[in-house]
Parts: structure tokens; sequence; C-alpha cells
């Protein structure tokens, strides 16, 4: 069972790249980031329903805050490109610019 960050648990799988908790979304939410920048969110982001005006956004969060500051560990850890559990594949720079990514 992975339980908050988990840096090195696919590494000893053979896997490059890592695991860590990103909540928001609910509380046991967690991303795969490869050393590629291929980012598997799960319902972290979401890419569908833009209609309603989420963009990028769960179209439920227990805490959004919380999903802006994954989004943010999601672009630290490399990520370039977002799969999303809802909808089509996207530019992590997509992310960027919805928080206003400085770095």
């Amino acid at each position: 069972m992975v339980q908050g960050d988990e840096p090195d648990l696919l590494q000893e799988i053979g896997i490059d790249g890592v695991i860590f908790h990103t909540p928001g979304h609910s509380q046991d939410s967690i991303s795969i980031v490869l050393a590629d920048g291929s980012a598997f969110v799960g319902d972290a982001a979401m890419n569908f329903m833009r209609f309603f005006g989420t963009r990028y956004r769960p179209i439920y969060a227990e805490d959004y805050g919380k999903v802006y500051e994954s989004w943010r560990k999601l672009i630290e850890h490399g990520a370039s490109v977002i799969y999303t559990a809802h909808g089509a594949p996207f530019s992590a720079d997509e992310l960027k610019r919805y928080i206003g990514w400085e770095g």
C-alpha cells in the first residue's frame, strides 16, 4: 500500500519515476510522474466537461487549495504531459497557466 510520498518505490521495481501524495480531490489521492514527464494523476486534474468552466479542476474536490498545491507538486516533479482519469491528455503548461506558475 502506498502511503504518502514514495519516491523510491517505482525505482525498486525498475520503473524510472516517482509516486507521491496529491491530495485535494480526496485525501488518499496519489500520482505517478515518469522520467519522461508523463504524469498519471487520476482525479487530481480532469480534461472534460470544460463547458462548465472547470477547466482542469476536478468537478468535485475535498479541498481546491490542496488540488492546486498538488498541481505545483506535479510540476516540480517534472510533469510535462498530464494523463487524467477523465478526458484527453494535455500539457502541464496548462496547469502552470491556471495556477500562475512562476517557476
